[in-house]
This record gives structure tokens, C-alpha cells and sequence, in this order.
């Protein structure tokens, strides 16, 4: 899947779309899409990040992914100034830059932050 900012790969996906609305006099809409899961070797390509997991939800009207995995393959994200997160889940958000990190007791999150000389 391509979209202006990004690329998204996966070994499968399914992608809803809003239903169509009649305007008045216009004729049918476009259909737009409204949300996509992915699963299976999730990537996620941005200019200057790249996130990779198992398991991914985008819900278009928030701009939002959340991207989980387990085991070995937990989600980590690749900032190129920040260094790489990695979590139980991984939420971003592609208008803001935010990255929200969920961890369980049991598997901590870990991030390696690049630091200047």
C-alpha cells in the first residue's frame, strides 16, 4: 500500500472503505478508505522512520497505526535522529510525530537513543 508520506508491506491485508454518500444533484462519491489490518510481516516506511511488527491497525481519520507483535518479532520503530523503540505495541501518529509505547511487566520497552560526540 503507497500513500503520499509512506509505504506499508505486509504478507496480507484488508482494507475498509467508508461507505459511498449521494450528494444531491453529484452523484456517487469516491468511497475513501476508513481503515486497513495487516498481518504478517508488517512494515511501515516513512521518510525518516521505519516501524516493523506483526500485527497492524490504521484508522485513517486519526492518521493512527497501531502495530503490535509477540515473542521475537515485538514491534520496533527506527527514528533516524531518535535510535529504536521497541514494545509490546507501537501507536503513531503520521500528523504529529507521536509515538506511544505499551509494555507489560514482563517484557519492558527498550530504547537506544543515538547521542552526538
Amino acid at each position: 500500500m503507497r500513500g503520499a508520506e509512506l509505504t506499508m508491506t505486509a504478507e496480507h491485508a484488508e482494507v475498509f472503505l467508508a461507505s459511498r454518500e449521494i450528494a444531491s444533484g453529484a452523484g456517487a462519491q469516491p468511497s475513501r478508505m476508513e481503515s486497513v489490518v495487516a498481518e504478517g510481516g508488517v512494515v511501515v516506511q516513512e521518510s525518516r522512520r521505519k516501524a516493523m511488527g506483526q500485527k497492524l491497525v490504521y484508522t485513517a481519520a486519526e492518521g493512527k497505526f497501531v502495530l503490535t507483535g509477540s515473542g521475537a518479532n515485538l514491534p520496533s520503530i527506527f527514528d533516524a535522529e531518535l535510535g529504536t523503540t521497541t514494545g509490546d505495541s507501537l501507536t503513531f501518529f503520521t500528523r504529529d510525530d507521536r509515538v506511544l509505547v505499551g509494555s507489560s511487566s514482563s517484557s519492558p520497552t527498550v530504547t537506544q537513543t543515538r547521542v552526538k560526540k
